[in-house]
């Protein structure tokens, strides 16, 4: 690169007349304007020095390599390299299966590398970042550089899942950075396995992308089939690799590169494109897969319709959902110690097993038992409410919750108030998922108070992130009864139970700012008791090393104290000084909803959202149990009469006892019996069970006395709910959990 440098030198001299040479002695350094600085960032010419630095040269491609974990083709690198056929395999489990499907093609033409996990994403990494990365830096040895390539196509083998789509989308990406010229030529492959399997007799449906199986099982009756979900290449067996392989046309999908294809790429994987991906994932529409049928997809058509549901995904499992204020994992876990009824002590680890098992969990069992920990956290920072116990070491505010113990030593179970936040009545009337043939957790529960706005939340997905500050349940208790008599909800402040700092509203930034306690002992003592939130004491004793600061500690895990010594007197603003301040933002409030992704505008605005949806949901638990009531009445009432019929003489048990069996329903239906199924055939003996299958040992006056009483208890019930709408329920249920709060929070 040539550079011209356009300088002013005073008094300069040269060696002749001409002044063709200057012999003016020049600085050897000089100082270099930060606004010419910005200019040169800024200007084209940082970027093409960026991609320059990053550009692949050709060097002569090496015949041998030594990469751990390599498993090189026996042709590549040499002059038939053109032929050679590069697969990326996701994990070891898949490099695996990988070689067992090439005893059927040979090593020849095949070698297999594993990536671990997700590759940088090399669009938007510097160069530091890409040097030190050794995975990046293996596969552009493994490769080639130039026009001397060690492999002439690319074939990329994941899961068939959203995170493997993820992965493939990351090789994409990596492959228009570095090896432009194999994705235009069409030298890019994916291998495509069955994510689910459906079994019948000798008839197997394949399917590769979860949509395309919902999208069946919209359309077909599924409980006759085996369904069996692959939750990763490891789930192969190696028979089944070898069937992939021997019928690789039909497993190995060709991806072509069409106009504006690129564009699309880069919008996905550029950092400053966020409001394009927003724009990207506002046009997906309900049912969208990629169709594998053919055996060449577009790059386009992957990322619009493959790639995009990872983002999707990445956001539905990142972003709470407003009504109860859950992530899908969170809510996984809370379905399972209901199902459970999880109220004696169970290992985090055994737990995990069971959310698994109960929920088609498909993701790493680590990351599960990372959420049970996080639902049931308590020191300060974390949750206001917990919804598990925390029966062990869980963590603390020394490492904000880092140094929980192992899932295997801790145990936990339900927190005894979180069946008043979620009430049992409304389990019947929520909306609940089915995958695999089996009923899995709701889309959403209905707590009785908006929880996101207790525990607040915080997630980065694709396109969008949200964090949601935490508040006093007690205060959004009384809000919602003063919407409850149309009154204005009042402002409420940041709450974090058990911080002794001070928390206060900055209206104009839309955020709350948190202060920590910091106290002169003397003249050259200071002593710091309370961190501002979001600080944890392990990470703040490292500042105050870095500061070259003597200090004490006197902390506890749930206390803070610092006594720091100085040489001379501190100054006044001590909170400045000593960093105890931090900003809490309400600008990025995201949240699911029925609606998709909605942005609220201030915590009162979630609480009106809430509020309006909650009431509904009550209005359908109240029609629910008025129905519930009345088909128990209408049991007990037919019990009663049968008995008071039969017991009350010995003729009509006689002649019940003679009847042939097409005869009793109509002998029932005489004496005023219903059938309990309504709506349904009234000549079912289904409908008559509750008369019916009555042991011989109830037909006596004690029973007659105890289902009357049991009606008349029914018939308050009804005459009570009668009484009260929707609403009234809903004080009812808040009344109640204001009491246990109460005893948590004052």
């Amino acid at each position: 690169m040539c550079l011209y440098v356009n300088c002013l030198v005073q008094n300069p001299t040269f060696d002749s007349q001409s002044k063709e040479t200057l012999t003016t002695k020049i600085p050897t350094t000089t100082t270099i304007n930060n606004d010419v600085i910005k200019q040169i960032v800024a200007s084209p010419l940082y970027e093409q020095i960026l991609e320059s630095s990053t550009t692949v040269k050709p060097k002569k491609s090496a015949r041998t390599l030594n990469i751990p974990k390599l498993s090189d083709a026996n042709l590549a690198g040499t002059n038939k390299s053109d032929e050679c056929t590069l697969i990326l395999t996701e994990g070891d489990s898949a490099k695996a299966l990988a070689v067992s499907g090439l005893s059927i093609l040979g090593r020849e033409r095949y070698g297999v590398y594993p990536l671990r996990g997700k590759m940088l994403n090399v669009r938007d990494a510097n160069i530091d970042q890409i040097e030190k990365n050794a995975e990046v830096s293996n596969l552009r040895k493994i490769i080639g550089n130039g026009e001397q390539l060690r492999y002439g196509k690319v074939m990329i083998m994941c899961d068939q899942d959203y995170d493997g789509s993820h992965i493939k989308g990351l090789v994409l990406n990596m492959m228009h950075v570095y090896y432009p010229q194999l994705l235009s030529n069409n030298k890019i492959q994916i291998f495509i396995t069955p994510i689910i399997k459906a079994t019948r007799s000798n008839q197997t449906h394949h399917f590769y992308t979860i949509p395309q199986f919902q999208d069946w099982s919209h359309h077909n009756e599924t409980k006759n089939y085996k369904i069996k979900y692959y939750k990763g290449l490891g789930t192969s067996t190696s028979q089944e690799a070898k069937e992939y392989f021997s019928k690789l046309n039909n497993h190995c999908i060709q991806v072509d590169v069409r106009s504006g294809d690129l564009d699309q790429l880069n919008m996905v994987f550029n950092k400053k494109h966020a409001s394009l991906r927003k724009q990207w994932l506002s046009h997906l529409k309900q049912g969208t897969f990629l169709d594998y049928s053919h055996q060449v997809i577009t790059l386009g058509d992957f990322i619009n319709k493959e790639l995009i549901l990872f983002s999707h995904h990445d956001n539905v499992r990142s972003i709470p959902h407003l009504m109860d204020g859950l992530k899908p994992s969170q809510r996984k876990v809370l379905y399972t110690c209901f199902k459970k009824n999880k109220n004696e002590e169970i290992k985090v680890a055994q737990l995990s097993g069971s959310v698994s098992e109960l929920t088609s969990y498909h993701h790493g069992e680590v990351s599960l038992q990372s959420t049970i920990v996080n639902m049931a956290q308590d020191y300060i920072g974390s949750n206001n409410l917990p919804l598990l116990v925390a029966s062990g070491q869980f963590g603390t505010r020394l490492q904000g919750g880092k140094d929980a113990a192992s899932a295997r030593y801790i145990f936990t179970k339900l927190q005894p108030i979180t069946r008043f936040i979620f009430h049992p009545s409304d389990d019947i009337i929520l909306d609940y998922q089915t995958e695999e043939n089996q009923s899995i957790e709701p889309i959403h529960y209905v707590p009785i108070i908006p929880m996101i706005l207790v525990n607040g939340a915080e997630g980065m997905g694709t396109g969008w992130s949200t964090f949601i500050p935490t508040f006093n349940p007690l205060d959004i208790i009384d809000n919602i009864l003063l919407k409850m008599q149309n009154k204005s909800m009042k402002f409420m402040n940041m709450y974090v139970r058990g911080f002794t700092g001070e928390i206060v509203h900055d209206s104009e930034n839309s955020r709350f700012v948190t202060r920590g306690k910091i106290r002169v002992k003397d003249a050259r003592h200071v002593v710091i008791e309370e961190l501002p939130v979001g600080k944890w004491t392990e990470d703040y004793k490292e500042w105050l090393v870095d500061q070259d600061l003597k200090f004490t500690e006197h902390h506890s895990d749930t206390t803070v104290h610092f006594v720091v010594k100085f040489e001379s007197e501190p100054g006044d603003d001590l909170i400045k000084l000593f960093k105890l301040e931090s900003t809490i933002s309400m600008s990025n409030m995201t949240l699911f909803d029925g609606d998709g992704l909605v942005k609220c505008d201030d915590p009162l605005d979630i609480l009106s959202r809430f509020y309006d949806q909650r009431l509904a949901f009550y209005r359908s638990r109240r029609n629910h149990l008025i129905k519930s009531l009345i088909d128990e009445i209408t049991l007990l009432v037919g019990k009663k009469l049968f008995l008071e019929h039969l017991v009350g003489g010995k003729e009509n048990l006689k002649q019940f006892a003679s009847l042939d069996r097409q005869d009793m329903i109509p002998y029932l239906k005489r004496i005023g019996v219903q059938s309990s199924d309504a709506g349904g055939d009234e000549n079912d003996e289904k409908g008559f069970a509750h008369v019916l299958n009555l042991p011989i040992w109830n037909l006596n006056k004690m029973q007659i006395e105890k289902v009357t009483e049991q009606l008349e208890m029914r018939k308050s019930e009804m005459s009570e709910l009668n009484k009260s709408d929707a609403m009234d329920l809903w004080k009812d249920d808040l009344t109640k959990l204001k009491s246990q709060l109460i005893k948590i929070f004052n």
